[in-house]
Order: structure tokens, then sequence, then C-alpha cells
């Protein structure tokens, strides 16, 4: 596990697919995306990095400042109120968001452990990240919402090619 390499434009372009893939649904193409690409450059953790990014770069680009305060109480909750009925990967993503968010780097290093040791781990809170990134911002469904997706994948394609 490969916590502390930085993030390149492929981690993001990767991410940005993943999370395309699963706004369509298209769960095969999502393991494509992390079995052939993000495994064997060990590369997971710098996904799941990405994916929380860029959620909260959707989240300023899509949202209003009550729903952005919204969001971020949610989250807030989720990743500190065990009494919320939550799946643990959806605590961890909540966990890792909050961490970004206040830009907590040992508190994102402290998820990604939890999460690295259990049985494919890292992979379900990938997965996870992604849905999660699709279901706070329904927008996403939306022509605007898609095509802000394909610009954002089209920069960091250009990027990690420049």
């Amino acid at each position: 596990m490969s916590t502390d390499a930085p993030l390149g434009a492929a981690d993001f372009r990767r991410a940005l697919a993943l999370i395309q893939h699963g706004e369509r649904g298209d769960v095969a193409a999502m393991r494509v995306v992390i079995d052939d690409e993000v495994i064997p450059g060990d590369r997971l953790t710098q996904l799941i990095r990405a994916t929380v990014s860029i959620l909260w770069q959707l989240v300023a680009q899509l949202c209003e400042a009550d729903e952005v305060a919204e969001i971020g109480a949610m989250l807030t909750v989720a990743a500190t109120d065990d009494e919320i009925e939550l799946d643990g990967d959806n605590r961890l993503v909540a966990r890792i968001a909050m961490a970004q968010h206040s830009e907590d780097p040992s508190a994102e290093n402290d998820v990604l452990r939890e999460a690295a040791a259990a049985p494919d781990g890292l992979v379900r809170l990938a997965l996870t990240a992604a849905g999660v990134v699709s279901a706070m911002l329904p927008q996403l469904r939306t022509p605007v919402g898609r095509q802000l997706l394909d610009n954002l994948a089209t920069e960091a394609l250009r990027a990690e090619n420049g």
C-alpha cells in the first residue's frame, strides 16, 4: 500500500473513469479500471484520494452554498456518529472525505490503513467512494453534470499525456 505517493493526472483520470462508469451502472468497466490499471501500478490509495478530491471539486462546482454545508454536515455525521446505520465502507469514505476536507493527511492514512486491513478493503473503498460521489451529487445525471465529468476527464487525460 503506497499511501504517500503523490497524486498524478493518471490517478484523476482513473477516478473520473470510475465515477463515470459508476454513473452508467457499468460495474464491469469499473473493475477493468481497478484490475487492469490501478492494482498493477499499486495505485489504489491514490485512486481513493483522487476520487474523494473529485467529490469536493464537484461539490464546489455544482452546489449552492447551502447544499455544500448540508453535504459537509452529512459527511461529518456519517464519519463520526455510530448511532447512524451505515456500512463500514461508507463510513470510511465519509471519514476520508472529512480528513481530506480538513487537510489532515494523517487521518487519511489512518482510514486507508484500516481499509487495507480487510480483505479487498481498498478495492471496496474505491468502489464505494465512486458510488458516494454519484449518490451525493444527483446533478451528475443531468446533461450539464455529464458534460462536466467529460470535460474533467479530458483535462486529466491531456495532463497525463502532456
